[in-house]
């Protein structure tokens, strides 16, 4: 039975919450109060610092102080500062560069390479009509030097493990390098069969952030180099191109890829699994936000492995310890542990110094909600060292479902 209040009632209770809230709204404002006059004194001496500094450099400075080169070297050390190796500073045209990647428009020499330990820097695929296929740059080969407008842009002599992640990030900094020179055209030497050549190749091609080829007559080899905006459609073009080619098993290689979006990865993800949430982003205020995917998936079976090192990073990793989850491990990891990256980044555009700060904004869980998923790496299932071996033996395992021994 419905009962009505009396117009008196009806005040006396709005002034009762009204009288609930002020005091409420005064101890918040008290809290962020507090907060941010026990933050004064680092923010003053902050000022304090740069004050200093400023009036050091114009006193003394001998040659002419460039303001907007200074700022962005302010906000690029004090991103450094922070001491995340995931957040950085991105100048105009990193930052142009950056989001193209991230759009899939890669206009570059149309291969990508890998560091293998006892090889060095090798082409681990060239896409067929793309400027380093018409020079003759084939898969396997060596990368020796590359150079631009008579400047060696990159130089693998004596290349280690410490200086290859310098050396591919040059490499990807080729994209789009014509707009730096006056020539689009760079000179790549390269040794194969230890015979050393030198090519030249023009630049201009949109690189795909897929490869894909039958490795022998039943296994479909899949090379992501990163998560882009355009991966998704690349990659299902590759497995149905596969399948028309008889592919009855997948090997998708991970190795060295550390680009992309986490959305874009459980884009790509979408085409293996079923509907459900794939990631959970955990924000510093606690707040949460599910990733999930639709259940679009292709007709294939679970006849598939996973090819991971230690430079599969960020959303590579989630993809690959999501597919193999979600299968309870019938997608197997082949190879090392991965970089160990379980954070999330997102670009902030800079009005006043132009560019962008890309900054670590979460922490990721992955499917089934692994707090320490990524401790350590993602492990693989077959952990094995040697590069040739990893793929070796993972194409067996595909093939005679035989247990590969480790090296």
């Amino acid at each position: 039975m419905n009962k009505k209040i009396t117009l008196g009632a009806a005040i006396a209770v709005a002034l009762m919450f009204v009288a609930i809230s002020i005091p409420l709204t005064m101890l918040y404002a008290r809290n962020e109060q507090n907060k941010l006059i026990a933050d004064i004194p680092k923010r003053a001496k902050q000022f304090a610092v740069m004050e200093e500094v400023r009036q050091v450099a114009q006193d003394s400075y001998f040659g002419n102080i460039d303001l907007d080169a200074v700022n962005a070297e302010t906000v690029r050390g004090y991103i450094a500062g922070l001491g995340d190796p995931h957040s950085r500073y991105l100048d105009a045209e990193e930052y142009s560069r950056y989001t193209k990647r991230l759009n899939g428009e890669m206009s570059d020499l149309g291969l990508v390479a890998v560091y293998e330990p006892d090889r060095g820097i090798v082409v681990a695929g060239v896409a067929s009509g793309t400027p380093a296929a018409n020079s003759g740059l084939q898969k396997g080969d060596i990368i020796q030097k590359v150079t631009a407008d008579n400047r060696v842009i990159l130089s693998a002599l004596d290349v280690n493990e410490a200086t290859s992640a310098s050396f591919l990030s040059e490499l990807s900094n080729l994209r789009n390098v014509a707009s730096n020179v006056t020539s689009s055209q760079v000179v790549v030497t390269y040794k194969r069969d230890d015979v050393t050549k030198t090519v030249s190749v023009m630049i201009g091609h949109n690189l795909p952030s897929v490869f894909g080829e039958l490795i022998n007559e039943t296994v479909g080899h899949i090379r992501i180099t990163g998560f882009y905006k355009t991966t998704r459609s690349q990659l299902e073009e590759a497995i149905k191109s596969l399948q028309q080619q008889y592919a009855a098993s997948f090997l998708i290689d991970l190795r060295g890829c550390s680009e992309g979006t986490v959305a874009y990865a459980l884009d790509a993800l979408d085409l293996f699994v079923g509907e459900g949430s794939m990631a959970t982003v955990i924000y510093r205020n606690g707040e949460s936000e599910s990733f999930n995917t639709s259940a679009t998936s292709l007709s294939m079976s679970n006849n598939i492995a996973v090819l991971i090192n230690s430079t599969t990073e960020g959303a590579a990793e989630l993809f690959a310890y999501d597919l193999n989850a979600y299968t309870n491990k019938k997608v197997r990891l082949v190879g090392m542990p991965t970089a160990g990256n379980n954070t999330m980044q997102k670009d902030f555009p800079l009005q006043q110094v132009n560019g962008a700060v890309l900054l670590t904004i979460g922490t990721l869980l992955p499917f089934g909600g692994n707090k320490k998923w990524a401790d350590g790496g993602v492990k693989p299932d077959l952990k094995i060292g040697n590069p040739e071996n990893q793929l070796q033996q993972a194409v067996g395992l595909l093939t005679d479902g035989q247990s590969p021994e480790g090296s």
